[in-house]
């Protein structure tokens, strides 16, 4: 993934919201606009005005081509890449009903034609990117856990991995 964000014109983004608050994603699969907890909270990802934060879920290959559409008749958004040798897609949305505290937003990677690679970064940062936010490894693990089939031994490593970024961030 770059370190450096591409823009886009707003009319790339997605809107998937939830009733409480809503959440822009770009064509590159980045969550770059997210109030939270509600719709007049300060921004958590605030990448679409240059600030810090953002979720993005990105093919590794550089070189593809996206797209996407809304599932009928709802605010499902199927985020769609095209790379070298497959095709990836992203279901995204914020989980109803919306709890007026919390903020669940649903992803689903699936890899569509042979096998498939994405870079996942989590950086929530507080009012409009001025702080940084910890994340806890239990809210973490059962993500990162479900992501890998039970017994592969790439699952331990991610999960060794991920306790030792939040051990050294405190």
């Amino acid at each position: 993934m770059t370190s450096t964000p591409r823009s886009h014109v707003l009319r790339e983004y997605a809107l998937v919201a939830d009733g409480q608050r809503g959440a822009l994603i770009g064509p590159d699969g980045t969550i770059d606009w997210l109030c939270a907890p509600r719709w007049d909270s300060p921004a958590v990802f605030s990448g679409l005005l240059g600030g810090q934060g953002r979720y993005a879920v990105t093919p590794s290959d550089p070189r593809n081509v996206w797209g996407g559409y809304y599932e009928a008749g709802s605010l499902i958004w199927r985020s769609r890449w095209t790379g070298h040798s497959a095709r990836t897609e992203c279901r995204e949305a914020l989980a109803l009903p919306a709890d007026p505290h919390r903020v669940v937003i649903l992803r689903r990677i699936e890899a569509a034609d042979g096998p498939a690679r994405v870079d996942v970064l989590l950086d929530v940062r507080g009012g409009f990117g001025r702080s940084k936010m910890r994340a806890d490894a239990a809210l973490l693990l059962p993500v990162i856990r479900g992501a890998v089939p039970p017994g592969d031994p790439r699952s331990s490593a991610t999960i060794r991995a991920v306790r030792e970024e939040l051990a050294e961030d405190g």
